[in-house]
């Protein structure tokens, strides 16, 4: 089992916690590791009314038990959609963080959630930052998931040992969602035919992880030397494309853009002629010259 190393016991926490059993062990770990100040913070996402309801009390229940903070959060206009009902969580978890002053959001991820998510990236096109999947510790978002390196077969290892209840969701078993679809239907088929089939995806992370830390090393490189938000279009172009669209890419973060809005700049700025603006997300381009200037607007 993983020692819980880069933050010590002391940190105040908000832990996704669903009831179910990713959710518990992370708990149980957290507490056996010494943290205290865990604000377990419950989702209601009223897609599944009598379970979702069992759900919720025996999150608050446990809370009770073990000594913990409670939140519970409902989502007003529930849609089937699994963006929308992660997008929703995690807004109601980032409210939970910045109203109670806690330093991280802990996950429950583990090696299995890995591996279906950078199967998921390949499969939607998403690129070489999507395929490096998820990170322990995401400083963006404070979002920590201390548990990426057990597979899922530990943590029901572990639970069962020490008799440890947890909420199973009914839901799991059906493919109506596409997570849910791989898991039950394309990754046994695969790892039948492939042994340790998802064991490879992941470690293969390694290598698009340090790919894309070089990569963002050379844009910030390129940022350092080019401090006026401002650069020439021959300097820009001269970059390998790999490096243009990081740069690109930090320039509008936080926000997240594809991979079309990326190469409609690109052709902007090696097109445009002088005077022409390119406005959108937040940022806007405009081309004097031979030189390219960006702001936010």
């Amino acid at each position: 089992m993983p020692l819980l190393s880069r933050f010590l016991p002391d940190l105040t926490v908000v832990v996704a916690f669903s009831g179910g059993p990713d959710s518990v062990f992370a708990v149980e770990k957290l507490a056996e590791q010494g943290f205290k100040n865990l604000i377990l913070s419950h989702f209601h996402h009223h897609l599944r009314i009598q379970e979702g309801d069992r759900d919720a009390l025996f999150a608050e229940n446990y809370a009770k038990e073990k000594g913990f903070s409670f939140v519970l959060g409902d989502w007003k206009t529930p849609e089937q959609s699994e963006s929308k009902a992660r997008n929703a969580r995690y807004t109601f978890l980032e409210a939970v963080r910045e109203k109670t002053g806690a330093q991280a959001i802990v996950t429950g991820h583990h090696a299995d959630d890995m591996a279906e998510t950078i199967f998921l990236q390949f499969l939607r096109g998403g690129g070489m930052r999507g395929l490096k999947g998820m990170d322990e510790w995401d400083n963006q978002r404070k979002i920590w998931r201390p548990f990426l390196s057990l597979k899922k077969e530990e943590i029901l290892h572990f639970l069962e040992e020490k008799n440890i209840a947890f909420c199973k969701d009914s839901t799991n078993t059906e493919s109506f969602f596409t997570r849910n679809f791989l898991r039950n239907q394309v990754f046994p088929l695969l790892e039948e035919r492939f042994e340790g089939f998802s064991g490879r995806i992941t470690k293969n992370t390694e290598h698009i992880v340090s790919v894309v830390s070089c990569l963002e090393s050379l844009a910030d490189e390129f940022f350092t030397s080019h401090p006026e938000k401002s650069f020439a279009q021959k300097q820009f172009f001269a970059l390998h494309p790999a490096i243009r669209y990081e740069v690109l890419r930090k320039i509008f973060a936080p926000i997240s853009v594809e991979s079309s809005h990326i190469a409609e700049i690109e052709e902007f700025l090696q097109t445009g002629k002088s005077g022409k603006k390119w406005e959108g997300k937040g940022k806007r381009f405009q081309i004097f010259g031979e030189n390219i200037f960006y702001e936010s607007v």
